[in-house]
């Protein structure tokens, strides 16, 4: 059985302000959300270098 994420953003209507909605539904900037995943995905790469999905930061 696979995992699911629903990713939910609230976008401004002038399309200036991102953010994403955390578990929680709290809003975090999008830069910082990003980052924060990204972050993720290294950890987990480095803890399963057998992975066959390999993430390239660049």
């Amino acid at each position: 059985m696979g995992l699911t994420f629903d990713f939910k953003f609230l976008v401004s209507a002038e399309g200036q302000e991102i953010f994403a909605l955390d578990y929680d539904n709290e809003k975090v900037p999008f830069e910082k959300w990003l980052k924060r995943e990204i972050g993720k995905a290294q950890k987990y790469q480095e803890e399963h270098p057998d992975n066959p999905n390999k993430f390239i930061n660049k």
